[in-house]
């Protein structure tokens, strides 16, 4: 299990920081991401990132790190937060919405809390994604109705 601390930021020691595998280019999205940013409150059992290398998984010390492949058209939204790459909040819930319907699976958004969410942001953003992730948030999102 990944480690977070009580401020909702992953918490890497120094000396585990030098085990997580160096993938580049990535930085770190998806569900590890919203609950970093306090928009999902369920603490992600995997480390999750986003690529443009192919997906892949590795297994540390500190517990799974996975890696999910987009396409370099997709590959930007994110900043340089505690020496790691950090998607923002309305990155990371367009990754996940992309990847989740990538892998065909259903987007569980039920629970999220949109207003950590900026509404501009998201429908900016979300206009360099395919119509079935726009369609996806702006169906599921309480902000852009």
């Amino acid at each position: 299990m990944v480690r977070y601390d009580d401020y909702r930021f992953f918490s890497v020691s120094t000396e585990v920081k030098a085990d997580i595998p160096h993938y580049p280019p990535s930085y770190i999205s998806l569900e590890s991401a919203l609950f970093m940013h306090g928009i999902s409150e369920q603490t992600p059992q995997v480390l999750t990132c986003i690529s443009t290398n192919k997906t892949k998984t590795f297994h540390t010390d500190m517990g799974e790190i996975a890696y999910y492949h987009v396409k370099k058209e997709l590959f930007f939204g994110y900043e340089f937060s505690d020496q790691f790459f950090l998607a923002s909040p309305e990155k990371a819930a367009l990754d996940y919405v992309y990847i989740q319907r990538k892998n065909g699976q259903t987007p569980s958004m039920d629970e999220w809390n949109w207003e950590n969410l900026d509404e501009e942001k998201i429908s900016l953003t979300a206009e360099r994604y395919p119509k079935t992730v726009q369609n996806q948030i702006e169906k599921e999102s309480p902000i852009l109705h």
